[in-house]
């Protein structure tokens, strides 16, 4: 009898042993079958402007005929993303991101660098799915091309600096002056398929294709003498590193824009960023020219250089630093000149706490066409301050 009770004992232990592990194992099964969860996370910018125009830019003989401009302005520049994560069987993670413009309008500050997003005040700034692991990146959605991911630009301080194209909501940017105000290959989050290599040695290879401009789920209208829509090609190299005691960012990339006569355009870009201790210093190019012969020399010519260089120096929660662009666009050569635009800021900022920073700028903005008409040309001097707060 009392080996029946041991036996009896022994196996009623052995059942309770194995439902505890079967539901162990269920347990595990049903936290792997959830669905991603999203986290949230964003910034939130507020910034006071103030800005003098040039006079003869302003003014007419009767001194009415021509848009006049305060000297203060006020925007927030604000977002909220969305990213949820998970890791499958095969270990490949996906990840969702998904950033919306807070802000109530998109017609100013840091808004309008996006240009898609401003001219069609678009709630949402990027929204991609990527799947990351072992093979490299993958990402396919409303998300930046591969030269902007990869970019290496003059490094800068500040609400601003002058790659982001603010500085023409405070000096404002007469309409024809056709120059750029980046050293970006195109900067549109246009729906595109992306990828990008493992790092090797610090080298990472990016590639990307935007088969249309148009934000529309329809097939690409791209042939015939009806078709609307531009294609985007780009591929980057970037490297990241540190060599002896110097951090070393850098980049060079291709893209190529294929669309109507006017619309189709080739262009390079490179940058170099170098880090010492608390100084950053470095620098970026950008040319772009024409895909078809018959738009060179005139006013549709895409033909436009631009470079940045900056330099930076932080300690403790101050940082300072000063940027330069500038950029030309020799457009119609049947008329003198080009179209240019020069920039230089001068930045500085305070970090108050996690997440909470002081920033500030003043700066100076040059807009000039080929002709010299007063409507045309304008310049003048700014500054922003402001808080910036992540989360």
């Amino acid at each position: 009898m009392t080996n029946l009770k041991t036996i009896l004992r022994s196996t009623s232990m052995l059942v309770a042993s194995c439902a505890v592990m079967v539901s162990a194992s269920d347990a595990q099964a049903a936290e792997k079958a959830k669905k991603m969860s999203l986290g949230i996370s964003g910034s939130f910018k507020s910034v006071l402007a103030f800005g003098k125009q040039d006079a003869s830019y302003e003014s007419t003989a009767s001194s009415t005929s021509r848009t006049g401009y305060d000297a203060f302005s006020i925007w927030n520049n604000s977002e909220v993303h969305l990213k949820g994560s998970t890791k499958l069987d095969n270990g490949i993670t996906v990840d969702v991101i998904i950033q919306l413009e807070t802000d109530q309008s998109t017609a100013g500050g840091g808004q309008t660098s996006n240009a898609a997003n401003a001219s069609s005040n678009n709630s949402i700034d990027e929204s991609y799915v990527r799947l990351h692991g072992g093979f490299g990146d993958l990402r396919m959605g409303s998300t930046k091309n591969a030269s902007n991911v990869m970019a290496t630009m003059a490094p800068s301080v500040g609400i601003t600096s002058s790659n982001d194209g603010d500085a023409s909501n405070v000096i404002i940017k007469p309409s024809s002056v056709s120059v750029g105000t980046d050293t970006l290959l195109g900067t549109s989050d246009d729906m595109k398929i992306a990828y990008y290599t493992p790092v090797f040695s610090g080298f990472q290879v990016g590639a990307s294709l935007t088969p249309s401009n148009s934000e529309a789920d329809t097939m690409p209208a791209v042939g015939g003498t009806a078709g609307t829509d531009t294609q985007e090609y780009n591929i980057a190299l970037g490297y990241l590193s540190k060599l002896g005691g110097v951090d070393v960012s850098a980049d060079v990339s291709y893209s190529e824009i294929h669309g109507e006569v006017a619309s189709s355009s080739k262009g390079w870009r490179a940058g170099i960023n170098l880090g010492f201790g608390n100084v950053v210093v470095g620098g970026s190019y950008r040319d772009t020219s024409e895909l078809d012969s018959l738009v060179a020399g005139t006013s549709s010519s895409p033909e436009e250089t631009s470079f940045d260089a900056g330099i930076t120096y932080s300690s403790g929660p101050w940082a300072v630093g000063i940027n330069y662009l500038s950029v030309s666009a020799p457009l119609a050569t049947s008329t003198p000149g080009d179209d240019a635009a020069t920039q230089i800021f001068l930045g500085a900022s305070y970090s108050l706490g996690p997440g909470v920073d002081l920033l500030g700028n003043v700066f100076r903005a040059t807009w000039e066409d080929e002709s010299s008409a007063d409507s045309a040309n304008n310049d003048g001097w700014g500054a922003l301050a402001g808080i910036s707060v992540s989360f």
